[in-house]
């Protein structure tokens, strides 16, 4: 047996442990090494192959033998169920339509919210977003201990979303624990709960719009001209919970990757405070070194695909790691060294191909803000706990801290 053999038999199926999950880049940098096409168990039991190298990454996200129409993939689920699943009971009337569909549906869908959220449409917030990062940051003082994440990078994002929907800002903090019990909560009633609340919300929210049009992004995907192309009531309703979330949830934890990213290299941090102009360039190479969407949604292969030598046969899950593609060091050299004067381009922590995220120019936009700031006001800003006590999220989607605490 090769020493490679026998590394990748060290690798447990059941890879997402709470090891994993406390530091993936460890996991993932071996994986590229020695196994980085791989079978492995996800946490809810369903078998899947990881891939975690750069170039295999992007082939798998724009590879048309790769189909994300998992609506209909409810046979091929079972057939990869390897334990009893823990199934999370979903309000199927905000299952997302347009991350679960190919090519003609979602084309039809992409394009039709493009329409609204238009390139000019989210650079015209920029003042709108500026105002809100001031309003958050003003509150606090040099000195101050908050949490960065609960404090700032779920606070600011969240706003964003709802203005630019439409959506009043009163209603921010029921949203947030709606999405929260949906995106997060285990417990079969409390999901089932909150999806209610949310589809009741929301279908009022669209009867409002009809009646009483406005300028926000909603009512334009309410109020199509006639004889246009339209979202039907159900497309319409998981478009808007999909922008909610996705408004709201990936920005949360790249403000707060970025932050502790800065916090924990001194050198890179003090740069930026110099030269402040670096700030915007710089948020592609903060959002590549500790991406916050650590995989993407799942796929399946229609035909067999051959990746780094290995072969998945057709009706197979597979699962990229886009915060792994991040690190690969055949794509970005010393991939796990932060150097915000690198360029980053390339980097898929938006994702790659007919799927690439929507809202990136709104989310760099947010993250930029809301750094700046932080930099801006409080230089001197420094982690309130050692680094090595802080607690990240346990998801096989989303890589982020559960609190981070900061002495402004």
């Amino acid at each position: 047996m090769t020493d490679t053999e026998s590394t990748t038999e060290q690798i447990p199926q059941e890879l997402f442990d709470h090891q994993y999950m406390q530091d993936p880049h460890a996991v993932t940098a071996m994986l590229r090494r020695t196994a980085p096409v791989r079978p492995v168990i996800t946490p809810n039991g369903l078998k899947v192959w990881l891939v975690t190298r750069y170039d295999d990454v992007r082939l798998v996200m724009n590879d048309p033998r790769v189909s994300k129409d998992m609506l209909g993939a409810g046979d091929l689920i079972e057939r990869n169920m390897m334990v009893p699943a823990k199934r999370r009971h979903f309000n199927p009337d905000i299952i997302d339509y347009m991350l679960n569909t190919d090519p003609p549906k979602h084309t039809r869908l992409r394009t039709l919210v493009l329409r609204a959220f238009t390139a000019g449409r989210v650079e015209k917030m920029r003042p709108r977003v500026q105002a809100f990062a001031d309003e958050i940051l003003g509150a606090f003082r040099a000195g101050d201990e908050i949490d960065v994440v609960d404090q700032l990078a779920f606070r600011l994002p969240m706003m964003v979303i709802l203005d630019l929907l439409g959506i009043p800002l009163s209603d921010t903090e029921r949203l947030r624990g709606w999405v929260d019990a949906l995106v997060t909560t285990d417990d079969p009633a409390s999901v089932e709960v909150a999806g209610s609340a949310v589809v009741a919300y929301l279908s009022e929210l669209i009867e409002a719009k009809r009646v009483r049009p406005d300028e926000g992004m909603l009512s334009s995907l309410v109020n199509t001209p006639d004889g246009e192309d339209q979202l039907t009531g159900a497309e319409l309703m998981s478009m808007i919970f999909l922008l909610v979330v996705a408004g709201y949830e990936t920005t949360v934890h790249t403000i707060g990757n970025a932050t502790l990213s800065l916090l924990t290299n001194a050198d890179q941090r003090e740069l930026l405070q110099r030269e402040p102009e670096r700030i915007a360039g710089a948020i592609d190479e903060l959002m590549r070194f500790d991406t916050a969407v650590s995989t993407a949604t799942f796929r399946f292969t229609t035909e067999p695909i051959e990746l780094s030598g290995v072969e998945i046969p057709a009706g197979e899950f597979v699962l990229v790691s886009l915060l792994s593609a991040n690190h690969d060091e055949d794509r970005f050299p010393d991939g796990a060294e932060l150097d915000v004067t690198r360029s980053a381009r390339g980097h898929v922590a938006f994702g790659y191909g007919i799927h690439y995220c929507m809202g990136a120019q709104l989310g760099r936009m947010e993250v930029e803000i809301a750094l700046s700031g932080l930099l801006r006001r409080f230089p001197d800003m420094r982690l309130a706990v050692p680094a090595d006590q802080l607690v990240w999220r346990p998801s096989l989607l989303m890589h982020g801290l559960e609190r981070l605490p900061v002495r402004l």
